[in-house]
């Protein structure tokens, strides 16, 4: 029963993305954090009774005294991805700690909402995900009701943009939507998961014809939200993602099947595509009727708002050297900011210029700037577990994949992931790792980072079993 309490409360954390409330002074962030992290106590108390009684009625049953031990040797120890995120947990509390203001860093405040505190509970999330959904069902359970949720941020944003009573946002369907999220670079970025959720879900065979058709519009929509929210970074990070799935098919997709042929033809096509939108920049920027082309299509390194975020790097590169083991601390980055603040943010021939940041825009300044080297290499260390782990369980596994993938009508292996599942899982951290050079993390990416590493250590973990 604990069991399924817990579970239950954390599918609810989930939908803490579709808390608005406008009456607060900020409506997108505080509903959102409350709520979320009731959610995840009453998770994790009810997972520990779960254990206590539960889970400590069968021990007793089996009067195995060792069995604690080797359920949370399998939770820790045999789990790379695990160990990787509780690592990065460590260190940024750390960087609490060690910061210039231990109690901001930790507790953060109404505006962000974020800090060491709030890292705790989306370590919960990942670890409760981690050690709850065990079966391919439940997962694609998950998958649908993020793709529902998402649906519902994209809802929002179209109301708000009609200017339907009770929807607040930015008005019209060209002004940047944002839906529940509030900012259209969060909406960009969760747009990318919602997106992986679909089509992952198309991709398995055991999902209806007519569920598959309804996720193919799901995508579409999807994709449409991200273009109008306008969001550069977040629709390159997404290109990122389709290059490497188109190359990794190109390459690892049986040599005399349809699958490789179609998409090394793809892969060309996109090359060509980039190509075309990168020589044209000169055509692109004369666009005057189309204001989503405009910004989305025109990609520019001498714009303003890029050497806003080159200096807002450089600021934090500078910050990182004065505290170079544990950074400023969480939430601290505009301490170092305003001690290197670089004057040319003040530029009278620009039109609302941003002359104060509290975020560096990029998920890896930002973690060099607050917590240094200690948090910075832990947070990467995450996607270097990821990465071998994934290599090694596809090098492991590569003949059944090969067989798998092969194009024989009706031929079954034991692999876990098809080619085309596999190329998914790789993209989507390609396509989070691109788009995080220009932008940082908030609730509605963490939440969904976190389930997808949860994700894939449920799927390494059934390659390894497999292997």
């Amino acid at each position: 029963m604990y069991l399924k309490i817990a579970k239950f409360f954390l599918y609810a954390s989930l939908f803490s993305v579709l808390i608005v409330l406008p009456t607060l002074y900020f409506p997108y962030i505080v509903g959102k954090a409350t709520f979320f992290r009731t959610m995840i106590d009453l998770a994790v108390i009810a997972f520990a009774f779960y254990w206590a009684w539960e889970k400590g009625g069968e021990r007793k049953k089996t009067e195995d005294n060792d069995q604690k031990i080797s359920w949370l040797k399998r939770l820790w120890v045999e789990q790379p991805l695990v160990i990787a995120v509780s690592v990065f947990a460590i260190a940024f509390t750390l960087s609490c700690v060690f910061g210039t203001n231990p109690w901001f860093s930790f507790w953060s405040n109404f505006e962000r909402g974020e800090g060491g505190f709030q890292i705790l509970h989306y370590t919960a999330l990942f670890l409760l995900a981690a050690a709850i959904l065990k079966k391919e069902a439940q997962w694609n359970t998950l998958f649908g009701v993020m793709t529902g949720i998402s649906l519902a941020v994209v809802g929002y944003g179209i109301g708000a943009a009609l200017k339907l009573p009770l929807f607040i946002g930015p008005a019209g369907l060209f002004s940047r939507l944002s839906g529940t999220l509030g900012n259209a670079d969060y909406a960009g970025t969760f747009m990318i998961f919602s997106i992986f959720y679909a089509v992952f879900l198309i991709s398995k065979k055991e999902v209806q014809a007519w569920i598959k058709w309804i996720l193919g519009l799901c995508v579409a929509v999807f994709f449409g939200f991200m273009l109008l929210s306008q969001t550069r970074g977040a629709i390159v990070g997404l290109g990122a993602g389709m290059l490497a799935f188109l190359i990794y098919l190109a390459f690892k997709a049986a040599k005399k099947g349809w699958l490789r042929k179609g998409s090394q033809i793809v892969l060309a096509m996109f090359v060509i595509l980039i190509a075309l939108i990168l020589g044209g920049q000169k055509y692109i920027s004369k666009i005057k009727d189309c204001s989503i082309c405009a910004r989305v299509l025109h990609i520019s390194f001498t714009d303003f708002t890029f050497k806003t975020r080159y200096w807002a790097w450089e600021a934090a590169l500078q910050g990182w050297e004065n505290k170079p083991v544990f950074g400023w601390g969480p939430e601290e980055y505009s301490a170092a900011f305003d001690r290197h603040f670089n004057t040319n943010y003040y530029d009278p021939t620009v039109q609302g210029s941003e002359t104060w940041f509290d975020r560096a825009h990029s998920i890896y300044f930002d973690y060099l700037a607050e917590t240094g080297t200690v948090g910075v290499l832990a947070f990467l260390g995450i996607f270097v577990v990821f990465f071998s782990q994934f290599f090694k369980r596809v090098k492991d596994n590569g003949e059944a994949a090969r067989n798998h993938s092969g194009g024989a009508a009706g031929h079954e292996t034991s692999y876990p992931l098809s080619i085309i599942q596999q190329g998914l899982l790789l993209s989507m951290l390609v396509a989070y790792l691109v788009q995080g050079i220009a932008l940082f993390d908030v609730l509605p990416t963490y939440i969904n980072l976190m389930l997808f590493l949860a994700f894939a250590n449920y799927q390494f973990k059934k390659y390894g079993s497999r292997g």
